[in-house]
């Protein structure tokens, strides 16, 4: 009976999961709820991080899931622990964040840009190169929402169109994350699940991702070609420095993360987990926030730390004042307020943007709850055999293979397709976890370690690539799209479709080719 409500909840998964993604869907759900139970309609605003929650008590609703799966599930096993991904993924986007927030990404784009003269070509090929570099050293969701403001505020000054600017960092965002260990959360759950290292993911995933950068860079050149090449007429007048909020702290946060990313290239040689060392770097982050906004309160009237200081100050000035006289006395009183109005302005509007509660603030926090209840949803598609069924069907498909060679290309074909068209229909963080589980599955266990690297590296390229073919194929797709709105900037479901399958279908097969072609030739020669 268990097995069937499992079945039930498991078709309810994929449609719901779907039905909600679609931008079709309405964004809350008051109308469902019946008004005559609440003084007013009670509305409740659907999103992605919504959907795995109501699943999971759908599931213990149903009695197909129960508290102690649920503790379970959280745990992990000695091979998967939720909690070490969402930690060292936390600790990392606090690492970019907070370094974002001083302004360095923004000074860099901006006085990259400054140097494209005239030329919409060159402009695009730096925004395709600045977006990349990025990317490779932090994070697709970073470099998206840090790169798609000014790309709107900087074609709108010269007047021209946006989009294929827009696209093209939008798609080379996706594709270089595929680099290294950090650059996808996806990657994260990936390489944690089978304790893949950071250069031995970076080994393996080098020649596919320079494959797939090199082939969407060249189809967003052709495609864009007619709209990139006419000369700008308005001068590019923006100045850099305004841009830079906190020198000493991009200073400090650049030295920090590179520090990390060095670190965790050799963390196989260290005995520490690699979230660690990323909590290490992130409460070094951390405790400088907390430095930067202890000394901004020193000087923001009405503070606790500022009323402190000003006892002392008024103490002295009580002493003075008994050598005074009342005319002298007062005026200086006038003068009490040492700093004025619009410093203080100046000040507070500081704080609210570089404290560390405003980086703690532009956190995914979503995405907890999010990634949470998919790791449950997926423990129990496991207890009742749900994955074990998919991994029997895709194992008999991969041994029809008559030679090691065409094992390799049917695996990384097959788990690299299912997981691309997956994602648009998942989005890519459930998909991976769902992936994840169905290929730790022992059906498919038995094949050699090339067909086995062919399969979940081909997962970690159809969870980056594939976010390039809807806007709910990622959470990156959703920020990006809200980005534009908020600047009367639109992005039509289909419009995006039409430019995802012109440029990525080429990239996904040839970036799969790349990785089949380099697992043969380790296969024969190492």
């Amino acid at each position: 009976m268990l097995a069937c409500q499992t079945i039930i909840t498991g078709v309810i998964f994929l449609g719901l999961s779907s039905v909600l993604s679609s931008p079709l869907f309405p964004r809350s759900i008051s109308s469902f709820l019946p008004s005559l139970f609440f003084c007013a309609p009670l509305t409740q605003q659907i999103d992605y991080s919504n959907v795995p929650v109501v699943l999971v008590l759908l599931l213990l609703a149903c009695q197909a899931l129960t508290p102690s799966q649920v503790i379970e599930a959280m745990a992990g096993d000695a091979n998967l622990q939720p909690y070490a991904i969402i930690i060292l993924f936390f600790a990392l986007a606090y690492l970019c964040v907070s370094l974002d927030i001083t302004g360095c990404f923004d000074y860099i784009s901006v006085k990259a840009i400054k140097r494209t003269s005239s030329s919409r070509t060159k402009l695009f090929f730096l925004i395709i190169g600045l977006s990349s570099a990025l990317t490779v050293v932090t994070s697709n969701d970073i470099v998206i929402l840090t790169i798609t403001p000014i790309i709107c505020s900087f074609t709108r000054f010269i007047k021209i169109d946006p989009y294929p600017f827009l696209y093209a960092e939008f798609f080379v965002a996706n594709v270089w994350s595929m680099a290294l260990f950090i650059g996808n959360p996806t990657n994260i759950i990936v390489g944690e699940a089978y304790s893949i290292g950071f250069l031995e993911y970076s080994a393996w995933m080098i020649l596919p991702t320079i494959a797939a950068g090199v082939t969407t860079i060249v189809s967003l050149y052709v495609l864009f070609f007619k709209d990139i090449a006419p000369q700008i007429h308005t001068e590019i007048d923006l100045d850099e420095n305004t841009f830079l909020k906190d020198k000493k702290g991009a200073i400090f946060g650049g030295v920090c993360m590179g520090t990390c990313l060095v670190v965790l290239m050799c963390s196989s040689l260290i005995p520490i987990p690699l979230w660690t060392i990323c909590v290490i770097f992130a409460g070094l982050m951390l405790m400088k926030d907390i430095h930067n906004d202890y000394h901004l309160l020193l000087k923001v009237p009405g503070s606790e730390v500022y009323e402190m200081e000003e006892e002392f100050e008024t103490r002295g000035r009580s002493r003075r004042s008994l050598t005074t006289s009342m005319s002298e006395d007062s005026l200086y009183e006038e003068h009490i307020p040492i700093r004025t109005i619009s410093a203080q302005n100046s000040i507070l509007n500081r704080l609210s943007t570089t404290s560390t509660w405003a980086v703690i603030a532009r956190l995914p926090w979503k995405i907890l709850p999010f990634v949470f209840c998919i790791f449950i949803i997926v423990y129990d598609l496991q207890v009742f055999g749900w994955t074990h069924e998919i991994a029997k069907l895709l194992a008999s498909v991969i041994s029809s293979a008559q030679t090691p060679e065409t094992e390799i290309i049917t695996a990384t074909f097959l788990i690299g397709s299912l997981s691309t068209f997956m994602c648009n229909v998942l989005n890519n963080q459930p998909m991976t976890i769902l992936f994840t589980g169905i290929l730790r599955d022992y059906s498919l266990s038995s094949f050699s370690i090339h067909t086995t690297r062919g399969m979940l590296f081909s997962l970690i390229i159809g969870s980056n690539l594939g976010a390039n073919f809807t806007l709910i194929g990622a959470l990156a797709g959703i920020m990006w799209n809200a980005l534009l709105e908020q600047r009367n900037l639109s992005v039509s479901y289909l419009q995006f479709l039409k430019y995802g399958c012109l440029v990525m279908t080429q990239v996904v097969v040839v970036t799969l080719a790349t990785l089949s072609l380099e697992l043969i030739v380790h296969r024969h020669f190492f």
